[in-house]
């Protein structure tokens, strides 16, 4: 928890002992102290003055993304959310009983159309009818199951548009959604079987409350009305996160397309709910709970922690946050203040942004981080070093007086610090900062995400907020990209100062100089050699995997991939009309048998295509919707093994499945409504475009040929990939052992398609474009980005890499050169290896690897 691997290797596997020094340096211990007598000094005296927030900055420096940490900054904001007050709310009743190791929750539930106050208090009712059960300390009450009855009152359907009911401000929104996030976590976090009743037309909560059960039985007469998953009712993208994750996305479409209430035979179908309750004789719910009963406790605690697939802050922040948060502040009015000079000797702009201003200054900090935002907002070319000089004169002010701000003027600061965020995570350029004076809290955000920092070697870095009463936010987040989360700790935990010096130590800082003339030396300039492979390099840095790393090496070989040209090929046909917030791509596609080459110059025209229409900036074109209509050619049934096809040698192969999985990765990363109907046998470039979409509708004709998923087709190992994502393992396996290409009814029982077209009178994709165009904007995006599991170019990698670059380099007729001694002393034999040869030489370099 505290030092790296490679540290731990060294002094386990040779027992080494180090004194107190190394060991601070190390990371093993924060300070040395001569005795006893200074143990109660400034930095250990520091923790105690407030401790109401040590709880909540601990969490922060251990969250695992930003979203989770932007959750424990609002969950901080309102935080009445994890100490709920006893609530009179006439839309819900709960009662709670303990029998028999059982505690059984029964909910009268009529939050339907409530307001987000409401709903907020509903939720805080059944979080203190359960903590007054004692529910999550096993021990304490003997508990093995938790039985939540929930009976649902009928919706008023008069009541169908967001203008009849009163949702309340935004702060009550956002409160509501915190604290059903901290009910979700709560069950999601019990050790006990956790089983559920429900009968009625489900409310948002409801549904949040049985997408967190081990087990649920629905009554003949549940329903889940579609209303309670739109701007209706303050849990609605909530809700949506909730039922995808409960029983997939495709599924989730289904509900949304539907015009009537899903009833409880269609629940249980999708997977929503485990089987419905006919009559008084069924005893599968009955049958469940006795089995969980008869674990021994430590078995049932792992077995419930195995079999679920928590519900995390993360994902439910990612559901919500942009909806709120990005519609409350809008950056209008704002004049960005910022000083610009230019270099000649590094052909560089250089930004100075004055970051002086107190700690609990939100308005100040606000305009600090829109100001540091805006200079990321300047047109980047590929490649490009920019140089951001944070500048702050003041110093660490008087503590003692403080104010806690207005609730949106949190809501406020915590969105500008987001937004700063993703546009350092997005900012393709190479960012260098430069710290003058004191740095704290909004600078380090910045600071955290830079490629390289430099600072003066006056500079100071603190996190101040503890001195004063609050956490340090989405800052934690910023700093742990630089330091790891013991030192975090440390730091936030007591406000401690430090030096440049110790930032550098730490991995806070690069580089020191000692004044702004050193700013081009060296270390700066030597970035402006070769920019073309910045932005290469920046991704492999940040890769998350040794796949990931290879798609980027990959990519980077292939670099006509990222920059497609003009291709002439008559295999596919391709034509975009952008109308009415639709952008119709019609695609021919005859690649069944066609080799690499023809197979890549395919996607460079798909995708000239779809960027000629200016489709991924929605804001540019107003598109909403992406509809792809692709009629595939019927193969050449004569051709059905390897040798009729030329595939083309290994680099055409290479480079067109880095293609597809480019494009792959464009048609995932978009925020519009993605659909698709097809036609005929699909070629493996057709099962991969289709496979990304969110909706998917079959003519009759459609099929899918066995031979596109094999070595006849240069993508074939990304199409099983593909449609191993999109239809699961036993599917994939059932097409492949087909004898005959697979039918579109065949398609649609598997999951890979939605629906299959019969008649023009088939409206079901229709009635899904339409209310894809009838979302908000931001809730459009929020909803397309929730729903998705994106196909990465990790998974892709991993169906490819094997197949093509363990064949490409066979290591025959290689004979390796090194020199052997044998020593005595420790028992083992030192090889040594001349590792002499320049970097550009590569014939050289793989006989050193």
């Amino acid at each position: 928890q505290r030092i790296p691997e490679h540290v731990c290797r060294r002094l386990m596997l040779t027992g080494e002992q180090i004194g107190s020094l190394e060991a601070v340096n190390l990371g093993l211990v924060d300070f040395t102290v001569r005795g006893t007598d200074d143990l109660e000094g400034d930095f250990v005296a520091s923790l105690s003055k407030h401790r109401d927030v040590s709880t909540h900055t601990k969490r922060l420096t251990k969250s695992s993304c930003w979203s989770e940490g932007l959750y424990h900054c609002l969950a901080f904001a309102d935080d009445k959310v994890t100490e709920p007050s006893a609530a009179k709310v006439d839309c819900l009743d709960c009662t709670v009983e303990v029998k028999d190791g059982v505690c059984t929750l029964v909910i009268k539930d009529k939050t339907h159309l409530c307001g987000a106050l409401e709903i907020g208090q509903s939720i805080e009712k059944v979080m203190l009818a359960l903590a007054g059960a004692g529910i999550g300390e096993r021990d304490a009450t003997g508990v093995r199951v938790l039985l939540i009855e929930l009976t649902a009152g009928s919706r008023d359907a008069s009541a169908s548009t967001a203008e009849d009911v009163n949702l309340g401000d935004a702060s009550a929104i956002r409160r509501a959604q915190m604290q059903m996030i901290a009910l979700l976590e709560y069950l999601q976090s019990l050790s006990h079987f956790t089983a559920c009743t429900c009968s009625g037309d489900l409310s948002a909560m409801g549904l949040g409350i049985t997408s967190s059960c081990d087990w649920v039985s629905a009554y003949s007469d549940a329903a889940l009305p579609v209303s309670q998953m739109s701007s209706i009712n303050a849990l609605g993208p909530i809700t949506l996160k909730c039922l995808d994750h409960r029983m997939g996305t495709t599924a989730l479409y289904n509900c949304l397309s539907a015009s009537e209430p899903v009833s409880a035979a269609g629940l249980c179908d999708l997977g929503m709910v485990n089987n419905v309750i006919t009559s008084v004789e069924d005893n599968s719910l009955r049958n469940a709970i006795s089995r969980a009963r008869k674990l021994p406790d430590l078995a049932a605690s792992a077995t419930t922690e195995m079999m679920r697939k928590p519900l995390t802050p993360s994902s439910l922040m990612e559901a919500v946050w942009d909806v709120d948060l990005s519609s409350q502040q809008s950056p209008e009015d704002f004049a960005p203040t910022f000083a610009v000079t230019e270099s000649d000797s590094i052909s560089a702009s250089i930004f100075t942004v004055d970051v002086s201003c107190p700690v609990d200054a939100f308005g100040e900090r606000i305009s600090v981080l829109r100001n540091i935002a805006a200079v990321l907002d300047v047109a980047t070319s590929a490649g490009e070093q920019r140089l951001l000089v944070l500048e702050n004169s003041s110093k660490e002010g008087d503590f003692t007086s403080f104010s806690e701000p207005p609730q949106d003027t949190k809501y406020s600061f915590i969105h500008a610090q987001t937004s700063l965020i993703r546009k350092l995570m997005q900012f393709k350029g190479v960012l260098i900062v430069v710290c003058k004076g004191a740095m704290t809290s909004d600078a380090l955000v910045a600071l955290g995400y830079a490629d390289v920092v430099v600072a003066q070697d006056s500079a100071t870095f603190s996190f101040p907020e503890v001195k004063r009463g609050l956490v340090p936010g989405m800052v934690s987040l910023a700093a742990k990209q630089r330091i790891p989360e013991h030192v975090c700790r440390r730091l936030m935990l007591t406000g401690e100062q430090i030096g440049s010096l110790e930032a550098v130590n730490l991995g806070l800082v690069d580089f020191t100089v000692r004044g702004t003339d050193d700013l081009e030396g060296d270390f700066v300039a030597s970035l402006s050699k070769h920019r073309d492979v910045s932005t290469h390099t920046k991704r492999l840095t940040k890769s998350s995997c040794w796949s990931e790393g290879l798609y980027h090496c990959l990519a980077f070989a292939d670099d006509k991939v990222t920059e497609p040209s003009a291709a002439k090929v008559d295999c596919l046909d391709c034509t975009v009309e952008v109308k009415d917030g639709v952008c119709t791509l019609v695609i021919k596609d005859k690649t069944h048998l066609c080799g690499a080459l023809e197979i890549g110059q395919s996607i460079e025209k798909v995708m000239l295509a779809l960027a000629g229409a200016g489709i991924g900036e929605r804001d540019a074109t107003g598109v909403r919707v992406l509809l792809i209509e692709l009629t595939a050619g019927s193969r050449d049934a004569s051709a059905s093994t390897a040798e009729d096809v030329n595939l083309g040698d290994a680099s055409a192969i290479r480079r067109a499945q880095m293609q597809m999985i480019a494009l792959l990765e464009y048609l995932q990363s978009l925020s519009h409504f993605t659909a698709c109907t097809c036609s005929g046998d699909l070629s493996a470039m057709g099962l991969g475009i289709t496979s990304s979409c969110d909706w998917v509708s079959a003519y009759s004709d459609a099929a899918l040929p066995v031979s596109q998923m094999s070595s006849i087709n240069a993508l074939g190992p990304i199409t099983l990939k593909c449609l191993d994502h999109r239809m699961g393992t036993t599917a994939l396996y059932n097409c492949l052992s087909a004898s005959e290409p697979v039918s579109a009814a065949g398609l649609c029982d598997l999951g890979m398609v939605n629906n299959v077209i019969t008649s023009v009178e088939d409206n079901s994709l229709r009635n899904a474009i339409s209310r894809a165009r009838k979302l908000p904007d931001l809730a459009a995006s929020a909803t397309t980005e929730m729903m998705r599991k994106p196909l990465t170019p990790s998974s892709l990698m991993e169906a490819v890499w094997d197949v093509d670059l363990s064949s490409q380099q066979s290591p025959e007729d290689f004979a390796p050169t090194f020199a052997v001694t044998e020593s005595d002393s420790i028992s083992a034999s030192i090889f040594t290896v001349d590792v002499s040869c320049p970097v550009d030489a590569f014939g050289e370099r793989i006989s050193v690897l």
